[in-house]
């Protein structure tokens, strides 16, 4: 089945790998894998990491792997644990399997995952043309909202590795790592994009597992300004993915967030990177409202 794949395009654009997180997604990781081996750009590598699952995922995606043996690779966990705190873990687990294998060279980007995505055929296509043309963009990714996102998600994201690898050797595991990288690089000149003609679909509803809590309490890890925290907030109430309920849970755990003793994933980012982005935010702050005078 392989052969069949050769007439993708693979050395136009810049390189790029794929780690999948997937837990209990049999409803939905073979539309995830299925959409990703049939790119019009086809990644070199599908790092599958399955955490522990209990239903049919195993199977699934052990299947894909024998059509595809050059495409696919599975790391099983075993894991029982089920917090959301496990995920910067495992993408740091799939940075460091790329780079053990060596799959990273020759790669100028990794894309991150969710089990429940489904890409159009041209989603990497679309991202990587952009971003070989734009250098100075070092973390892009498409959409799937009918709202005008400005911020890439983290599912769907590529991230330049050139970029990673200066100012990284692994992902915060700190809440609001997602946006910590976004933050990093505007701080140091980078730019960011959201390509909203590259498209692709969430199969679960976003923020289901945990109503958006986590992302109050990240933007209090990362320092956010209170005005800019209230007016994301209101905007985000008007969101039908995230609507009413989903913007007061944001704002009511910012309120309440406070740093844990015991537990580093429950702490806040350093004072360097706080600054900074607070004085962005008060600079955004004070255009938006010199506009409205």
């Amino acid at each position: 089945m392989e052969k069949e794949l050769e007439h993708n395009k693979n050395t136009k654009y810049g390189g790029y790998y794929v780690f999948i997180l997937v837990r209990d997604g049999e409803k939905t990781i073979h539309k995830t894998i299925g959409s990703l081996v049939w790119q019009t750009v086809r990644p070199t590598k599908i790092i599958v990491v399955n955490d522990g699952s209990t239903d049919g995922t195993e199977k699934i995606i052990n299947s894909y792997k024998e059509d595809y043996p050059n495409i696919i690779e599975i790391i099983n966990t075993y894991s029982k644990k089920r917090d959301y705190k496990r995920l910067p873990y495992l993408w740091n687990l799939s940075i460091e399997h790329a780079e053990k294998c060596g799959y990273d060279d020759g790669c100028e980007y990794h894309m991150i995952s969710g089990g429940d995505m489904r890409y159009f055929p041209n989603y990497a296509e679309t991202i990587l043309a952009f971003m070989d043309q734009n250098k100075d963009v070092v973390v892009c990714s498409g959409d799937f909202t009918e709202n005008k996102n400005t911020i890439p998600h983290g599912g769907g994201r590529f991230v330049r590795n050139s970029f990673f690898k200066k100012y990284y050797k692994k992902y915060p595991t700190i809440i609001g790592y997602e946006s910590e990288i976004i933050e990093r690089a505007l701080t140091n000149g980078y730019k960011v994009r959201v390509l909203r003609q590259a498209k692709y679909d969430h199969l679960d509803k976003l923020g289901h597992s945990h109503n958006f809590r986590e992302f109050g309490m990240s933007m209090k890890a990362l320092g956010y300004h209170p005005l800019y925290v209230f007016g994301r907030v209101i905007v985000n109430i008007f969101n039908s993915d995230v609507g009413f309920k989903g913007s007061w849970s944001m704002l009511v755990n910012y309120i309440t967030y406070r740093p844990s003793q015991s537990d580093p994933y429950y702490s806040v980012f350093d004072d360097e990177l706080i600054h900074s982005i607070r004085e962005r935010q008060k600079d955004r702050i004070k255009s938006i409202l010199l506009r409205r005078r």
